[in-house]
């Protein structure tokens, strides 16, 4: 579920919520495969994670994709 103001700035926050981490991975990468296929560049978006292996499957599902990704476990 997107938290969308009419209102909302292109540079603004999403928040979203998700029934599973499955269906989170699966709908962060959609929405960041969407972005860059409209013209967003990849390296403008930033994902923070709670969880090391949630970013893992996220960027695989990304690279998969065919989306570059940046990845720095610091």
């Amino acid at each position: 579920l997107n938290k969308k103001s009419p209102h909302q700035q292109k540079d603004a926050v999403t928040v979203s919520t998700y029934q599973s981490e499955d269906a989170e991975i699966n709908g962060v990468t959609e929405s960041i495969a969407s972005q860059v296929k409209s013209g967003t560049k990849p390296g403008d978006i930033a994902v923070l994670a709670t969880r090391h292996r949630h970013l893992v499957a996220l960027a695989g599902n990304l690279v998969s994709r065919g989306v570059p990704v940046f990845y720095d476990k610091s």
